[in-house]
């Protein structure tokens, strides 16, 4: 076929590399094998380019294709979700690739880079991805325009200097427009489109269980959970305490919770102030909105549960702000009997020695069983750490009395099991502690992962008591860091590693300005700085007007440059021209365009001998310029000729 001698230059095999990256980048979250098959694809493509063979017949595509769509299917059970359909995307672009021949394909290619660009926009919206993206972009540009470039014999006319030059030429050309519509075009309060959700997508952070291990493995994550902004000072560290899911029910083995119907929701009574701060919740929290605890609001796009949780309305995949007030003190003093009796039940036959410790506190005050329970615990010789052993059915018994080391969910779920043998209501909580203060603000990471206890007292209701800072003070006062050994932490939490977080927290710092500003430019956001620039309370109508007005102006423009004319555009060479045949025209002499160069040589010779060299100079140039390849040496010395053919005159020779 003609067109298949392009794809032998440099720029196809770049193309391919630009969209395997692509691909390969989408590897670490979507399905391996469609995303190993289209690789494999790029890379067989590759490998033809190289030896120049021809593409594999299109019956062998056509049945790749229909294996990859019935197996996306098959994946998601039914309508492929968002996970689904990229992947399916990224296959149809490797088959693309196999079959592609001349420069409609390559140009469609390309174009197709642009879609994968944006799937992983679903994904990450961070800065550091969107300058990765936007460099990717730039690369596909040029490599569309290099194709626009080819002159007739397949030649490449720019080379990658002046490629990638005129296209950020454009971009900044481009870029006022750009900013005018990121400030005024209207932002909706929800997406124009969305995919149906992935079932099976895993997502990491606080669950609705809790069994021994599942806080002492989410501390190898140091990923962000979510950044917390406070109206003046931070509170003491001791009460950071962000409130995630409460569990009730226990069966031996596993914490959980289930639905509370026993009674309705309400806030607990904030005795004292209250503190006012903004929270950035990252993608990946299972639901919950990890408050501080207590919430005394309830912000637009959550719901309160019975147990003083804060949970999402409806799943987000971004992150999302939410503007909290909690009450560092609080008191509520009523529970309904279904609840009391949850929080006394234990399963049978279990953990004897440990009810036996219990009956010790019996026929205590129960203030003093709390307090008393506490002391016992720290008489046991228990040891904090993030590697504890693995516990046999009666968990809580070799936790205490053989093992004697543990995390945080062993600890509270000791203390719990302790509080209800002895006839105190009590429950698990779990959330995160304490966080990394920055000034006014508060970096929690899915590191901070953390489980405490709660018990109810009459006349005082529920009081949170950790029993974790009965053994290790320092893990509630300064962070894991300071309660275990540096050879138990994850490698980013070592102090080697503080040039590493230090890194890393300046990147943050950027995806959190990326993240307010521009990706979460919304209606609030663009209200208040339109306001700022002074349009006041008319901001919709001003909205409305600049929209219309833009799109007005934007569709008379298109309109112009599409309106058909008589004539072409004309270069540097036409131009000359124009102005030769408009002066011979008024020198009396017939010219038209259709006068061939050669006729207009022997009509300037018959006018003015004399000046047969100046004639034959500009004729000559003009015919480089039009016809030989493109060069701006050609139009240079045109631009001579004429300048000094305007100076010779043409009237006829008088005869002597």
């Amino acid at each position: 076929m003609s067109g298949s001698l392009e794809l032998d230059r440099p720029r196809f095999p770049a193309l391919l590399l630009v969209l395997a990256g692509l691909v390969l980048w989408h590897v670490i979250r979507l399905p391996e094998w469609p995303m190993f098959t289209a690789l494999a694809l790029f890379a067989w493509r590759g490998w033809m380019v190289k030896s120049g063979r021809w593409a594999p017949p299109r019956w062998l595509l056509i049945s790749i294709g229909v294996v990859l769509l019935g197996g996306v299917f098959a994946s998601a059970r039914g309508v492929p979700g968002r996970d689904g359909c990229v992947a399916l995307l990224c296959g149809l672009s490797a088959i693309k690739a196999m079959e592609a021949r001349g420069r409609r394909d390559v140009l469609l290619l390309i174009f197709l880079g642009y879609f994968l660009v944006a799937t992983h926009l679903l994904y990450e919206t961070g800065f550091v991805p969107a300058v990765v993206l936007f460099a990717v972009v730039l690369l596909l540009m040029v490599l569309q325009l290099a194709w626009h470039q080819q002159d007739s014999r397949g030649n490449w006319q720019m080379q990658l200097g002046p490629l990638l030059k005129t296209i950020l030429t454009m971009a900044l050309q481009g870029a006022p427009l750009l900013v005018l519509l990121y400030l005024v075009f209207p932002r909706l309060d929800g997406p124009l489109w969305k995919l149906p959700a992935d079932r099976h997508q895993s997502r990491s952070g606080l669950g609705d269980q809790m069994s021994p291990g599942s806080f002492s493995s989410m501390v190898q994550d140091t990923s962000v959970a979510f950044r917390s902004d406070f109206q003046g000072k931070v509170p003491d560290e001791s009460m950071l305490y962000w409130r995630g899911p409460v569990l009730e029910f226990y069966d031996g083995t596993t914490w959980f919770r289930e639905a509370h119907e026993h009674e309705s929701p309400a806030l607990p009574e904030a005795i004292g102030q209250t503190q006012h701060y903004t929270m950035r919740l990252e993608p990946g929290s299972s639901g919950w909105v990890p408050a501080l605890d207590a919430p005394s609001s309830v912000p637009a796009g959550t719901t309160l549960t019975p147990l003083w949780q804060l949970r999402q309305s409806v799943p987000v995949n971004t992150a999302i702000r939410y503007e909290l007030d909690a009450a560092l003190n609080y008191r509520a003093t009523r529970i309904v009997p279904q609840v009391r009796a949850n929080n006394l039940r234990l399963p049978q036959g279990l953990n004897p020695r440990t009810n036996a410790l219990a009956m010790r506190l019996k026929n205590l005050p129960d203030t003093s069983r709390v307090d008393e329970g506490l002391r016992l615990l720290a008489l046991q010789g228990l040891r904090y750490t993030l590697e504890p052993p693995l516990y046999p059915s009666s968990a809580v018994d070799a936790f205490l009395f053989d093992g004697k080391a543990g995390f945080c969910e062993h600890f509270a779920g000791a203390y719990v099991w302790l509080m209800r043998a002895a006839g105190v209501p009590a429950r698990v909580v779990g959330g995160y502690q304490g966080g990394q203060v920055e000034g006014h603000a508060v970096v929690v990471r899915q590191s901070d992962a953390h489980a405490w206890a709660e018990v109810w007292l009459e006349g005082e209701g529920w009081r949170r008591v950790d029993p974790t800072f009965t053994v290790a003070p320092a893990r509630i006062q300064r962070g894991l860091q300071a309660a275990v050994p540096q050879s138990e932490l994850p490698f980013m939490l070592r102090d080697q590693a503080a040039w590493l977080r230090s890194i890393g927290n300046g990147i943050a710092t950027l995806n959190r300005s990326w993240s307010e500003w521009i990706v979460g430019f919304d209606q609030a956001r663009q209200r208040a700085v339109l306001e700022k620039l002074g349009l006041g309370s008319g901001v919709d109508d001003v909205l409305r007007n600049l929209v219309i007005g833009g799109f007005t102006v934007m569709g008379i423009v298109a309109g112009w440059i599409m309106w058909p004319r008589s004539g072409k555009s004309l270069d540097s060479a036409d131009k000359i021209w124009v102005k030769v045949r408009r002066r011979m025209r008024r020198a009396g002499m017939t010219v038209s365009e259709a006068t061939a160069p050669l006729s207009v040589l022997a009509m300037l010779n018959e006018i003015n001998p004399a000046a047969q060299a100046a004639h034959a100079a500009l004729i000559h140039a003009w015919l480089a310029a039009r016809y030989a390849p493109v060069s701006s040496q050609h139009v240079k010395v045109l631009k001579q000729a004429y300048r000094a053919w305007r100076r010779v005159s043409l009237r006829p020779s008088r005869p002597r």
